[in-house]
């Protein structure tokens, strides 16, 4: 991703005022074991039938990938660390998705396993004792936020669908962002391959495919993904574009933190979805769960967001 560049200054001078009150969703379940330090932290997210895909693990001040990333093949589920394998199989905490289930202790059953009968194939993981009754957060397979040691779970808002004025805002201000960097990156294209016309771009809407909101501090952060589809126009990619917006919860004004752009994309049977997952609250940091998934192939991303209007910080794979 990279920051915003001076073509977008006037969609970000947009106001935005920022309703007082975000919505029931971003509700927190508590996760802390009596007697656990809060140096060693693990995180995962368990599927449909009950597996735990492992994320990551904090010790020490720092956060390990559970998963062996380095041998990753195409198509192959991803095996888990040693450290992983090694993991203790009770002191977990679920935090479902669904609001109708409490947070419960969870066990981990046996050896890690793909299990082809799950939800859930892109990793190795462990059969748990979840709940059977926790629904999952569609598009995703899964039903909640596994942690373990003292961490707390908060949900993230979504908003895709702007419920209220300050989300409203801020999707106009996406729409005007994607319009003004699609014109941009045509502008600074070397060739005109698969990228659209300006007529094309003209009578093509801008799609709001995801937007989460979620308040750290005295700040509303929001996650989006917006899309520019012209997959009914021969030989033309579509533009894609998600990033940060941060808007002060007690007064006007928004900022772009971070955006990435594709335009010109071809490859639409691989286009990267992203979902927001959760925020991991350690050690009084914010840290968001990203799911980012293909066809082929899925990762989760860590998010360190924080409390006042600075640059996110990728700490776990890039995002």
């Amino acid at each position: 991703m990279a920051t915003i560049q001076k073509i977008c200054a006037a969609a970000l001078a947009i106001a935005l005022t920022t309703v007082g009150v975000l919505a029931r969703e971003q509700g927190s379940g508590a996760a802390p074991a009596a007697g656990q330090a809060t140096a060693r932290v693990a995180v995962g997210v368990v599927c449909e039938g009950g597996m735990l895909l492992p994320i990551a693990r904090r010790s020490q001040g720092a956060w390990r990938s559970l998963t062996d990333d380095e041998k990753a093949e195409v198509g192959v589920p991803l095996k888990l660390t040693s450290e992983a394998t090694s993991l203790p199989r009770a002191g977990w905490t679920i935090v479902p998705f669904d609001a109708n289930v409490t947070s419960r202790i969870l066990n981990l059953e046996g050896s890690a396993v793909v299990d082809d009968a799950s939800a859930c194939t892109d990793q190795e993981g462990f059969r748990t004792d979840a709940p059977a009754n926790a629904r999952s957060r569609r598009p995703t397979d899964f039903i909640g936020i596994a942690v373990m040691g003292r961490v707390m779970v908060e949900r993230v808002e979504t908003v895709q669908h702007l419920p209220d004025p300050s989300s409203r805002r801020v999707g106009s201000l996406v729409v005007q962002l994607v319009q003004a960097l699609e014109a941009e990156r045509v502008e600074a294209s070397a060739t005109g391959r698969f990228v659209p016309s300006a007529s094309q771009r003209a009578r093509t809407p801008v799609d709001l495919d995801n937007m989460w909101r979620h308040r750290h501090g005295e700040n509303d952060w929001y996650y989006f993904a917006a899309q520019k589809d012209y997959t009914n126009f021969d030989d033309t990619g579509n533009t894609l574009v998600k990033g940060w917006i941060v808007a002060a919860a007690s007064g006007n004004g928004a900022s772009l933190m971070k955006v990435g752009v594709s335009v010109g994309n071809a490859l639409d049977g691989v286009t990267v979805q992203t979902h927001a997952l959760g925020v991991l609250r350690v050690d009084d940091r914010a840290i968001w769960i990203l799911d980012e998934l293909t066809y082929e192939s899925r990762k989760f991303e860590l998010v360190d967001i924080p409390s006042s209007q600075r640059q996110p910080v990728c700490i776990l794979r890039g995002c």
